[in-house]
Formats: C-alpha cells, structure tokens, sequence
C-alpha cells in the first residue's frame, strides 16, 4: 500500500516541478517587461519641458544621423562593387544602427519605465561594438596600406607620363619602319634594275667568249680553250647567284596572297618539276596525308622545291630516301621532312639558313648557299619558324610550321 500510494506521489512532485519551472520563466519574462516597479526617466528631469525637449530633440537627431550613416554605406557598398572590405562596410552598419535605436530607447525609457530591455539593447550594442573593434585590428595594415588620395595623383601622373612616352615611341617607331619600309622598296628596285643591267655585260660577255671559243678553237693552244672555259663557268655562276639573290628578295619583299593550300597538291606538282632529278638519282619520296594551310600557293611550293632539291642534291651513294609528314600543333601544322643523305656537321647549323653561306666546295655540290635562307624567309613570312633537328643519327631533318586553315575555311576545302 505505502508503494501504490508512493507512486502516485512521485508523479505529484514531477509535476509540481515542471509548474513552478514555467512559472519561473513567465515571473522572469513578466519582470523583463514590467515595468511597475520603477519610475520613468522624465522623473530625473522633474518634468522640466526644457530639459525634456532638450534631451529628446537631441536623442532624435542623433539616432536619425546613426540610421542615416549605415544607409550611405549600403548606397556606397551597391555602387562601388570594387571596393575592397565591403563586409566591413556591413559591420559598421550594424554597429552605427544599434547605437541609433540606443538613443531612441533613451526617449523611450523618458515616459515608459522598461529599462530592462533599454539594458538589453545596450548589451546587444556593446557585443557588435567589440566584434567590430576586434576585427578591425588585425585589418589595420591592410587599411594602412591602401594607397591615399596624394599617392593615387602621383601614381596616375606617372601612369600618364609612361603612357605619353609610349605613344611617342609608338609614334617613332611607326615613322622608323616607314622608312624602313620605303628603304626596303628603294633597295628592291636598286637590286632587281642592278641585276637587270647586269645581266647585259654577262650575257655579252659568255656570248662573245662563246664566239671566241667556237672560231679560234683550234688556232690557239689547250690553255686559251681552259681559259675560256672559266670566263664562261664565271658568267654561269654570277647569273645563278643573280638569280638566287632575286629569289631570296622576292620572297622577302612580294605580296603576300595568302589563301587555303593543299600541300599535297602543291607537293605533287613540285615532285613533276623535279622529275628529272629524281630520276636520275633514284630517289623514293613518300609523305603523309598532307592538310591544306593558309598561305601564299608560289611561295609555298617555292619552299617545298628547295627543301627537296636540298635532300636530293645532298645524298650520298645510296639512293635517296625523302618523307614529308605533318603533325598538328595548336593554331598551326608542323612538318617534318626527313633524308637519308649526308646531314648536317653540328658546327654548321648555327649558320645553316645564313644567305651565302656554304659548307661544301663547288667541285663538290653546285649552289650558291641561298636556298635555306629563301626557305626560312617564306616560313617566317607565314607567321611560323623552320628549324634542324639536331638529334638526327642519319640524314637531315628539318621541321618548319605553317597556319592552319580557320573553321569555315577548312569546311569549305573539305566539302
């Protein structure tokens, strides 16, 4: 009996508890909002309509001039998206707006007693103020740091000087490749009229020494026909050599027709022009599937000739072995065109695309050193670079780049 009635007890006292909890809160929130046990602020004033109005006409313009500030910072914060710290911008806006409602809960608290939540306020006010400072220190040389108004004048009128010096050297060096360019015409003309008058005296020199040669053959003795023979071997190579500076100042200096170039194509035909020489020597050449590229169709098949006529005039006993291929790379096509002839000494390459250079004597390879540098002349002139590859056990191989065709245009030459 003393458990049964035990139980029901127990479930008394945990009720009881749970009662006098609640009622805990609501005296505790009661007290926060009543307000009858104290007297309001205006008693402190003596109801003096000075003092009051003094005191609420300034709360009031203090509390609209704090609510006016965090605005500014938002209409700051919207317009200038660029401004470094903007979240602290936010802040100072949350911190100025709690100190403003402060000096409105002043006027408040005049005529209404709750100075419980006028506490409250300032607590809240006190804990964003002190985040805020605490997050404003370790900010400071970062703050210290920006750049002052005098700074970014001194600043923008140095960036003004740099700028007017560039235009003015932009200036100078757009009047100096016009002048470049028109010594280069004048050069040009001086060297293709200086080849036209000179090829006169040649032609009548090599045709009189022919006539001489031809009329006094047997009048004179064997050194006479060995003397003859050099001034026309002379006439021979100064035309050639007239013939190769032409070439190389025409790859130079005549416009650039760029249109879409099927290297296949333009191989093939550079192949039948040779055909001669290939078939004297034997050689087998092969090659890829060639893409099309963007350049100027003369000049491109003009580079193929002399890169091939290089491979077959450099070989050795063996027939002469050439492959073209093309890989992509990027915004251009890269080919390499591969020999199995004598290649290229390493103290040579240096020099290797230099005009006139040569690296054989004329008893054993005909030329006067000009086809290469014609060849990296139209490659650059393409936008793209030739080069020996030096790690090459056998023979040569040179790689050189060229532009590929654009989207629409590489449609059309594939339709």
């Amino acid at each position: 009996m003393a458990a049964t009635r035990g139980t029901p007890q127990t479930g008394c006292s945990a009720a009881n508890s749970q009662f006098q909890g609640s009622e805990l809160v609501k005296d505790t929130m009661g007290g926060f909002f009543d307000n009858s046990s104290f007297m309001p602020h205006g008693h402190c004033y003596l109801w003096k309509p000075s003092l009051l109005a003094l005191n609420v006409v300034s709360d009031g313009i203090i509390a609209l001039a704090y609510y006016s500030i965090p605005l500014m910072l938002v209409f700051l914060a919207r317009r200038r998206r660029d401004l470094p710290f903007s979240w602290l911008f936010a802040m100072f806006g949350g911190f100025i707006l709690a100190c403003g409602t402060t000096h409105l809960m002043e006027i408040w608290t005049i005529w209404r007693p709750d100075y419980w939540v006028s506490a409250s306020l300032k607590a809240f006010t006190a804990v964003i103020s002190i985040a805020t400072a605490v997050t404003l220190i370790p900010m400071l040389p970062r703050l210290l740091a920006l750049r002052s108004p005098a700074d970014l004048e001194v600043l923008n009128r140095e960036m003004a000087l740099e700028i007017a010096r560039r235009r003015l050297a932009e200036a100078e060096s757009a009047v100096r490749t016009e002048e470049l360019r028109r010594s280069n015409e004048q050069l040009a003309t001086f060297a293709r009229i200086t080849s036209h008058d000179l090829r006169e005296p040649l032609r009548s020199v090599g045709s009189f020494s022919q006539l001489l040669a031809r009329r006094y053959r047997h009048q004179l003795d064997t050194d006479a026909d060995e003397f003859f023979g050099h001034v026309l071997k002379g006439v021979r190579r100064m035309e050639g050599l007239l013939d190769d500076l032409l070439a190389h100042l025409n790859a130079s200096t005549a416009p650039h027709r760029p249109q879409p170039v099927e290297v296949g194509t333009s191989l093939g035909r550079v192949m039948h022009g040779l055909r001669a020489t290939i078939g004297r020597s034997g050689a087998h050449i092969t090659h890829d599937v060639l893409p099309a590229v963007r350049g100027d169709l003369e000049r491109i098949e003009l580079l193929l000739h002399h890169l091939l006529a290089n491979s077959l005039k450099f070989r050795r006993e063996e027939a002469p072995r050439i492959h073209l291929g093309a890989v992509r790379d990027g915004a251009l096509w890269r080919f390499t065109l591969r020999d199995n002839g004598i290649g290229i000494a390493p103290e040579h390459v240096a020099d290797l695309f230099t005009v006139g250079r040569r690296f054989h004597a004329r008893e054993q390879y005909r030329g006067n050193g000009v086809g290469l540098a014609i060849c990296r002349r139209i490659v650059e002139r393409h936008g793209g670079r030739i080069w020996l590859d030096g790690g090459a056990e056998a023979g040569a191989v040179f790689h050189f780049t060229l532009p590929a065709l654009g989207g629409a245009e590489a449609e059309a030459v594939a339709a």
